[in-house]
């Protein structure tokens, strides 16, 4: 139960972070580890940008950023109905 909440705690500051960053002008993310500690671009890098060039209807930009976003936006909204689905069936289960 308590991994759930801190799933959704993280997609929330993603997207509350990408909207912010694309419609306010507004950024507030957690700087890369990877990249601070070992200097070198790590393949997640460039997905916030990429989520907002994609939020701006700019794919090509999108693209340039982190070609990675491709995948991940299809395959997050499908990832978070699994979720949901499967944490229903368990407290139906429970029941």
């Amino acid at each position: 139960m308590r991994a759930r909440w801190i799933e959704t705690a993280v997609i929330l500051f993603i997207l509350t972070s990408v909207l912010s960053k694309a419609y306010l002008g507004v950024g507030f993310t957690i700087p890369c580890v990877f990249t601070t500690l070992l200097d070198v671009r790590c393949p997640g890098c460039g997905l916030t940008t990429a989520a907002v060039a994609l939020a701006h209807l700019d794919p090509v930009t999108a693209f340039d950023a982190n070609p990675l976003i491709f995948v991940v936006a299809p395959a997050l909204p499908v990832y978070v109905w699994f979720s949901f689905r499967d944490e229903r069936r368990r407290r139906e289960a429970a029941r």
